[in-house]
């Protein structure tokens, strides 16, 4: 594979480029990391064994590039398809002959840019290259976009499934008066100076104050059968959602894949006592 060159990048080779602050709005922040620049073929290299490396590493087009480190456009499934389709009743097997003769145009985005000029090239091509003609850096696909996003919002989809879960426990679990007798005395989450209407409804409490209202000693007999006998386990598991819920609201950090499945286990873990609350209730 003579052929196949590897582009340097400025900077740290283990991260993205740098080259802009980053800002969930630039392309920069959804460069996926590498420990170089993006894998290039020469526009010689034979269509086979470009084909080759992309199915080995699951890629859907490869940068094509010149000694000189210009780049002529990309190779790619779909140019590959669209061109040996042109070719049909040829003498020739498009298989044999080089990626330049199956080369889609490249656009190109500063690391700078809005990342919405990224999604609206996107909805037409594979990928686009960021950097310059003379100076590839690195190149961004949709899918890198949808990773990149799915990171970020994770979380506070299962937060919401969480907090949702929770409150309809609290809702089924204890009598309207109950809710009452504990509105009466709770003060509003934005403090007891506030010149707003009492608390009236669980979705104006705190996830604190839901903590507070199922571990309160004369309350958790009403919510043993469902949440289990362990309330010291159960206020752990309280404390550590309301502690990565404020970080992620507060943008204190962004959340690891640690957490992401510590907060799924505990979607999973308050749906099933959901639905058990929902069953007592039903009985009753």
């Amino acid at each position: 594979m003579g052929n196949v060159a590897r582009l340097p990048t400025p900077g740290d080779r283990g991260h993205r480029p740098s080259l802009a602050p980053e800002s969930f709005t630039n392309v920069n922040a959804f460069l996926p990391q590498s420990e170089g620049g993006p894998e290039t073929v020469t526009p010689s290299t034979p269509v086979l064994e470009a084909l080759e490396i992309m199915r080995s590493k699951g890629y859907s087009q490869l940068p094509v590039v010149d000694a000189a480190g210009v780049v002529h456009g990309l190779f790619s499934y779909r140019s590959f398809a669209l061109g040996a389709a042109e070719m049909a009743g040829e003498r020739y097997r498009p298989e044999a002959l080089e990626v330049d003769e199956f080369l889609e145009e490249a656009v190109f985005l500063h690391v700078r840019d809005e990342v919405g000029s990224a999604v609206r090239h996107l909805w037409d091509h594979d990928a686009v290259l960021v950097g310059a003609p003379d100076g590839l850096q690195a190149i961004l696909t949709s899918a890198d976009i949808l990773k990149r996003l799915y990171e970020l919002t994770r979380g506070f989809v299962l937060v919401r499934e969480i907090e949702l879960a929770v409150r309809d426990i609290i809702q089924l679990t204890l009598s309207a008066d109950d809710l009452t007798a504990i509105f009466a005395g709770l003060k509003r989450p934005d403090g007891a100076r506030s010149e707003r209407p009492p608390v009236a409804a669980l979705d104006e409490l705190t996830f604190a104050q839901y903590h507070d209202v199922i571990c309160q000693r004369e309350r958790w007999p009403h919510f043993e059968p469902v949440l289990g006998p362990q309330k010291a386990r159960l206020s752990k598991r309280l404390e550590t959602v309301n502690h990565l819920r404020n970080d992620l609201f507060h943008f204190r950090r962004e959340i690891t894949d640690e957490d992401r499945q510590k907060l799924a286990g505990d979607v999973r873990w308050f749906s099933m006592r959901l639905d058990r609350a929902a069953e007592r209730a039903a009985t009753e």
